[in-house]
């Protein structure tokens, strides 16, 4: 290191007044080097003295602030291969994880697992060799699985006890008409009967209808009645006299006492004539009821009744 001295300093060299120092320096070799004001330098010797013993370590001085991140280091080599795992097993099955800390804690290794709960799907809990405890790793159950395949058909199984008789069904809809069976014999001719009284209309107020041999004659006695009288009246057959699909007209024409025939009274209204089409009426082989086997009538229909007794 070079020092600039002012001019008016002066020093004695070799027992003379310098005309004036106007730098002083050490040099690279450890000499001291004055120049003068005159541009001349004086080499005043060595002034380096022998290295001295090294110093005492000074404080450790307070820790820096953290650096900026550097750059990505380049990716290190693959390391060699580690040694095979062991296999995970469940070595034992503990009520609560007090109880399994109690009994294993002591003498567990890392990795050691064990089965806390009293059913399954139980907690797992691994033993951690860092902080010496056991860890919770949640239930041991995998995922579901796949469909299983049908089992094998199971065998027939022995037959129940009988079950009680069930309700009666309903009356089913009016058969087809059987075939005509072929002629009887003609039977005796039999006694002649007593003269009965004169006909009259009926408590009905009914008219009542003769009927006519093929030759246009009344059926007289000698085995055929005399007379066979039809009563015609005009009924109406309400919306609310069904019980599901039947009407019955037992109650004014009862089975054993008449055959029936039904049909529309000419008064009836087209809605009525539809109704009575749409159901699709037809008698009953038993009981003098009508069936419906369309649309049960929502409206009350007037019909004619044409009644024979038996």
């Amino acid at each position: 290191m070079k020092i600039e001295i002012p001019e008016q300093i002066q020093v004695r060299l070799s027992g003379t007044i310098s005309r004036g120092v106007k730098a002083v320096e050490v040099d690279e070799a450890g000499h001291l080097i004055f120049t003068l004001t005159d541009g001349s330098t004086q080499d005043l010797g060595s002034v380096i003295g022998p290295k001295g013993d090294k110093g005492d370590t000074g404080d450790k001085g307070e820790k820096g602030a953290a650096g900026p991140q550097g750059p990505k280091g380049d990716t290190g080599a693959t390391g060699a291969q580690g040694e095979p795992g062991k296999g995970f097993s469940i070595l034992g099955y503990f009520a609560t994880a007090t109880a399994l800390n109690a009994a294993k804690q002591a003498t567990a290794q890392p990795g050691d697992a064990y089965g806390v709960g009293t059913e399954a799907p139980y907690d797992v809990y691994i033993f951690d060799g860092q902080t010496d405890t056991f860890v919770n790793n949640g239930k041991l159950q995998g995922a579901k699985g796949d469909k299983g395949d049908t089992g094998a058909q199971g065998e027939k199984g022995e037959t129940g006890a009988q079950g009680p008789k069930g309700d009666t069904g309903a009356t089913g809809p009016q058969g087809p008409k059987g075939e005509t069976g072929p002629q009887g014999p003609k039977g005796d001719t039999g006694a002649t009967g007593p003269q009965g009284p004169a006909g009259t209309v009926d408590d009905t107020g009914l008219m009542q209808e003769t009927e006519y041999d093929p030759t246009g004659k009344v059926k007289a006695a000698g085995g055929i009645p005399g007379y066979v009288t039809a009563a015609y009246a005009e009924v109406t057959l309400t919306s609310s006299g069904w019980s599901g699909k039947t009407y019955s007209l037992e109650s004014e024409y009862a089975s054993f006492n008449y055959d029936i025939t039904v049909g529309v009274a000419p008064g009836a209204t087209v809605a009525q004539y539809d109704a009575f089409s749409k159901a699709k009426i037809c008698g009953n082989a038993v009981r003098n009821a009508l069936t419906a086997l369309g649309t049960v009538p929502t409206v009350d229909i007037p019909v004619i009744v044409k009644a024979v007794r038996k």
